[in-house]
């Protein structure tokens, strides 16, 4: 495995976690990002910088895409320097984007034109559970394709869960990113409601995750609601606001009713509203904090 050569196209928050999974296993990475910092970030880290997305195609037999928009996805594939029509397969493209099926099943099959399988991948989990491989895969689609690609999902992460038919995974993130959203914002209405309470945020950390209330999301975001760490996830509002529009569309395409997603989605809208939108949605709970005027105490010492 080592000596196979893995491209990510798209390397923000995730796509850089990844490179560091795989360079850390001593794969070398090719990466392409429109941004020159994160290519050069990338190249510090020992990968090696791609002119374009076909660059990228051109040497490596797996690619992983991590990209912030369908449109990145659109230009990936068909604009300057795109895949299609410069590089022929055949390959895997490992897709780790929260997308709607169709706008992945799109792109799947003109892949397939090209020469090129794809495989739906999304996953549960931040930039932090990504570098340390503690985070949920969702792998869906050709079965084939995913024998092919088990090495590399298997040094991306330490649960690799196989669904079944291409645009399962997608599926399953989406509802997993509308229970998460629905869990932040409890979280963060619980923090702030403790605070307000004369409650220290620590304590209350520290007594929730030891009760039958707590949650994965809780334990996540809760901590650094207490700690008052908002930036070091590089998560942040646009992203779940993206998410958001994504999830909201699937449902009304099912006529399914979401209400206490849709009061999360106008909580995270508020945290944009505060001008929060490069913070991690974590810092909701100070928002909150903030409009009901809850004092922390200061620590015991």
């Amino acid at each position: 495995m080592s000596s196979d050569k893995v491209g990510i196209i798209g390397l923000g928050a995730i796509g850089s976690a990844f490179a560091h999974r795989l360079l850390q296993a001593k794969v070398p990475v090719v990466g392409f990002d429109v941004s020159e910092a994160a290519v050069a970030a990338l190249e510090k880290a020992g990968g090696t910088r791609a002119a374009s997305p076909a660059a990228v195609a051109a040497s490596c037999s797996t690619v992983i895409f991590s990209l912030p928009s369908v449109d990145a996805l659109s230009a990936t594939l068909a604009g300057e320097g795109g895949i299609v029509g410069a590089v022929a397969g055949p390959g895997t493209i490992i897709d780790t984007n929260t997308f709607a099926v169709t706008d992945k099943d799109k792109a799947r099959k003109i892949l397939a034109d090209a020469g090129w399988g794809m495989i739906d991948c999304t996953f549960s989990g931040n930039r932090d559970m990504v570098l340390t491989g503690d985070y949920a895969f969702f792998a869906s689609g050709d079965p084939k394709l995913i024998d092919t690609s088990q090495a590399v999902l298997d040094i991306l992460s330490n649960r690799v869960i196989r669904l079944g038919e291409f645009g399962e995974a997608a599926t399953i993130k989406l509802i997993v990113n509308h229970l998460g959203m629905v869990h932040t914002a409890a979280a963060a209405e619980a923090m702030a409601f403790a605070v307000k309470a004369g409650i220290d945020p620590h304590l209350f950390y520290n007594v929730v995750i030891q009760s039958a209330a707590s949650s994965g999301a809780f334990e996540l975001r809760a901590k650094m609601m207490a700690d008052e760490d908002y930036t070091s996830s590089r998560g942040n509002y646009r992203i779940a606001i993206k998410d958001a529009k994504v999830i909201a569309d699937f449902a009304g395409h099912l006529n399914y009713p979401t209400p206490l997603f849709q009061s999360a989605v106008q909580m995270h809208l508020m945290g944009v509203a505060q001008g929060l939108e490069d913070q991690d949605t974590a810092s909701m709970g100070t928002m909150l904090e903030r409009l009901s005027s809850a004092k922390r105490k200061p620590p015991k010492r």
